[in-house]
């Protein structure tokens, strides 16, 4: 989705996602005793701390029980942001399930409208407000609405976490400073909220848990890499305390083997929706940060407990035959490929950490052995992907049409009849190149594995075999790269848009750079000078209307491009 920038525009891939040690490196997700009171205490209190209210809180004078845009504000959240997040979940928990919930919830209400208003203040199309409202806004008022409501939605939440906290410390009869402390901080704030609704919800309630996933993508929305991972910390602290758990976080915690033994879903629709949904953050906030997950992506048992169907050796069966396996749901077909790719940036994350002791060679074998069995993984999910995975209608270019820059492409738009199949398609494009372009290679002079059901026992790695699997390797590539763009010229739901983002960014890497020519290519592969242009504007055109549209940040990966082409002001 997002990310932040950075000024290293030479580190690789990963250098470019700014959300720097979203989590601490040591940091583990453990599964909390339905009943600790000590451990809800601590959490708890480590939650206040993280939901603090930022220092340009904004004070108005309007009342919420009277602002007439709060009805269409709920509206658009229902309309766009609720379906940005539910683009994954096929039960439409945030734009349906939130609104609903709203009605009864103050804190779901506020965070709902805080995210809305500051998504419109951020767009640049004519309108400046829902479809079908009769209020105009300009950006300046959206987003001042939105820091109102954001502060509204951070003191309820800090409440709820409060109330939480003091009857934990109450059935432990005894004394904790940190409550005294919070409790003079809720009387500051008193005059800014004088009647604080009289029901809360708890620590491990379904709105207390979605409203932190709507505020993660509240400050996900303008790249605010400090804010957006305080935040997720917060949403992971609230996993850990939520006594009933939208799932078992992790058994290993527990000292207990992983068992194989299908088990039925512990969690509720909206749990296993914000579950899915900070999966897939988890999953990049490692590959930003080049760490491993916190969730063990070997624990079968937990991730059967998610939705997903997973073979006794450790595969996603097939959903393309419902004769042969019970074929999963499209959602959960998605988030099995999110699975793959945590066990991927895990692969990138651990990189030479094998025992130097193993030697060279040995250690290069091992992980040229683990690479194959992720590509693998991949393959065999690709492999049974249901029939709406594959493109509805594929549209080529017009070569007579010369003003369009998309024709100089020579890449047809692919068009899919659902839009979360086509962002799951880019999203395996994307995993693709990394999967690529970590490929670990034999040293020259040690002996080959067995490759591709075959045995080349007793011969040697050479500097020509070197060289063609270089080669293969920018030439698949290049061939992601373009399903990526393909699949983005098809996108008109902006849910999926959004989701473009990192996989257009890195299409732009791999088909903007001019070193991928034809110079060192065969005959008939690579890209001309010209195609290369076309390219980098197909690719910016892309990114601009995304953020112009939807108010989602990418101007920041725009820029990261035309650095690395060689253009920083935008010159060609």
């Amino acid at each position: 989705m997002n990310g932040s920038g950075t000024d290293d525009v030479n580190g690789g891939l990963k250098s470019f996602y700014g959300y720097k040690e979203t989590f601490g490196k040591d940091s583990v997700w453990v599964a909390i005793p339905r009943n600790h009171p000590r451990l809800d205490t601590e959490l708890s209190e480590t939650c206040m701390n993280l939901f603090a209210p930022r220092s340009n809180s904004v004070r108005s004078d309007f009342d919420p029980k009277s602002d007439e845009d709060v009805p269409f504000l709920l509206r658009h959240f229902s309309e766009g942001p609720g379906e940005w997040m539910d683009l994954f979940d096929l039960g439409s928990f945030f734009a349906v399930d939130v609104p609903l919930k709203a009605a009864s919830s103050p804190l779901l209400l506020f965070a709902s409208i805080a995210l809305s208003a500051k998504a419109l203040g951020r767009t640049r199309i004519t309108a400046q407000q829902p479809k079908g409202s009769g209020s105009k806004r300009t950006p300046a008022e959206w987003s001042h609405k939105a820091r109102y409501y954001y502060d509204q939605a951070i003191t309820l939440l800090r409440q709820a976490l409060e109330n939480e906290t003091r009857q934990a410390h109450a059935s432990q009869q005894s004394p904790n400073p940190a409550i005294a402390a919070t409790d003079a901080m809720m009387e500051l704030d008193a005059d800014r909220h004088p009647e604080p609704p009289s029901v809360l919800p708890r620590t491990d309630s379904d709105e207390l848990i979605a409203t932190t996933a709507i505020l993660c993508v509240f400050e996900f929305l303008d790249a605010s890499g400090t804010e957006w991972s305080r935040h997720l910390d917060g949403a992971k602290t609230l996993f850990d305390i939520a006594k009933d758990g939208t799932m078992p976080l992790s058994s290993a915690a527990s000292g207990h083997s992983p068992m194989l033994g299908l088990r039925p879903p512990t969690s509720t629709k909206g749990r296993r929706a914000v579950f899915w949904n900070i999966c897939r953050q988890e999953m990049l906030n490692a590959f930003i940060n080049n760490t491993n997950t916190r969730l063990d992506t070997n624990d079968l048992s937990m991730w059967r407990d998610a939705g997903l169907h997973i073979s006794q050796s450790g595969y996603i069966l097939p959903s393309n035959d419902p004769a042969v396996h019970e074929p999963m749901a499209d959602d959960m077909v998605s988030n099995a490929l999110i699975w793959l790719m945590m066990k991927l940036v895990n692969f990138i994350s651990a990189g030479d950490e094998f025992p130097h002791e193993m030697g060279l060679g040995v250690r290069q074998i091992a992980l040229l052995e683990y690479w194959q069995g992720l590509e693998q993984q991949l393959d065999v999910w690709f492999e049974g992907l249901p029939h709406s995975f594959r493109p509805s209608a594929t549209e080529w270019p017009d070569k007579n049409n010369q003003s369009n820059v998309r024709s100089a492409t020579k890449i047809p738009l692919k068009w899919f009849a659902r839009p979360m199949c086509a962002s799951t398609m880019q999203s395996f494009h994307f995993a693709k190149i990394q999967l690529l372009l970590n490929k670990p290679h034999e040293s020259t002079g040690t002996k080959h594995i067995k490759q591709s059901g075959t045995s080349s026992k007793g011969k040697t790695w050479s500097l020509a075999q070197r060289h063609a699997s270089y080669a293969s390797i920018l030439r698949q590539s290049r061939k992601h790269a373009e399903e990526i763009v393909s699949i983005g010229l098809g996108l008109k739901n902006d849910s999926a848009r959004i989701h473009s983002v990192q996989p257009l960014y890195t299409a732009g890497q791999v088909l903007g750079m001019r070193e991928s020519t034809t110079r060192t290519a065969p005959a008939g592969e690579g890209n001309s000078p010209d195609e290369v242009d076309a390219m980098r504007g197909c690719v910016l055109n892309l990114l601009q209307s995304i953020q112009r549209e939807t108010g989602w940040a990418t101007e920041y990966r725009m820029q990261q491009l035309l650095e690395e082409w060689g253009l920083p002001n935008g010159q060609d």
